[in-house]
């Protein structure tokens, strides 16, 4: 059975079928049933504030937050 979000299991069941460490695993999340789920899981995620402000993303668990992916570079994470 597949479980929505805040449910961990989505995240999960790619992590084992791709056979990835989840330490070395980045999750980017708009809303706050996504960031919960993947904080669930307990994999890093960044924030995108297109339907939560960076407060509310960094309360539920986010390493940080981001606005769009308009040039965002990877050595912008703060983690």
């Amino acid at each position: 059975m597949i479980k929505g979000k805040p449910n961990p299991e989505m995240f999960n069941e790619t992590i084992d079928r791709f056979n990835i460490n989840k330490s070395e695993c980045l999750i980017f999340e708009d809303s706050l049933e996504g960031v919960l789920a993947a904080k669930n899981s307990g994999i890093k995620v960044i924030g995108i504030t297109s339907s939560s402000s960076n407060k509310v993303l960094t309360d539920a668990g986010c390493a940080m937050s981001i606005s769009d992916y308009l040039d965002f570079k990877l050595s912008d994470i703060r983690i």
